[in-house]
């Protein structure tokens, strides 16, 4: 008896975990096809310049997360290529996701690490002090383009 009651557990979890797993694929696949839809013309995420280039970052890397949306994927990494390096943000950005890419990063990382501050952070470009979420930023792309 307490064969077979072990037996409708074990059934019983493999059927949710098939419906979980199953309701979790639709899920990201609605996910995935919203962020290819939203995705504007040039390969970036958002028209708000302010938010553009970390939208577009953070898309970037859930769609590649999930394997999915590769013409969104190829488009942002020509947004990317073109992408002006006047900030910390946008430089550390740029070679994260070009590390993911065949494109020659090295110029991108030496550049990132020049403008590492006395104190051992990136900040603001004409700033004397780093700032933490420049930093971690910058330490993931240089992880990153380190292939």
């Amino acid at each position: 008896m307490s064969q077979v009651r072990n037996m409708l557990s074990l059934l019983a979890i493999s059927v949710f975990f098939t419906f979980s797993l199953s309701a979790q694929e639709m899920s990201t696949e609605k996910a995935v096809a919203y962020l290819v839809e939203e995705q504007e013309s040039e390969g970036s995420w958002n028209r708000e310049k302010r938010k553009q280039t970390v939208d577009t970052l953070e898309s970037f890397r859930a769609l590649q997360r999930v394997r999915g949306g590769e013409t969104a994927l190829n488009n942002a990494l020509k947004y990317f290529s073109t992408l002006e390096e006047d900030t910390n943000e946008a430089l550390s950005s740029k070679l994260l996701i070009l590390s993911n890419s065949t494109a020659d990063v090295s110029e991108l990382t030496t550049k990132l690490i020049s403008r590492q501050k006395q104190d051992g952070g990136w900040g603001l470009v004409d700033s004397r002090r780093g700032a933490i979420p420049d930093t971690i930023l910058a330490i993931n792309a240089l992880l990153a383009s380190q292939k």
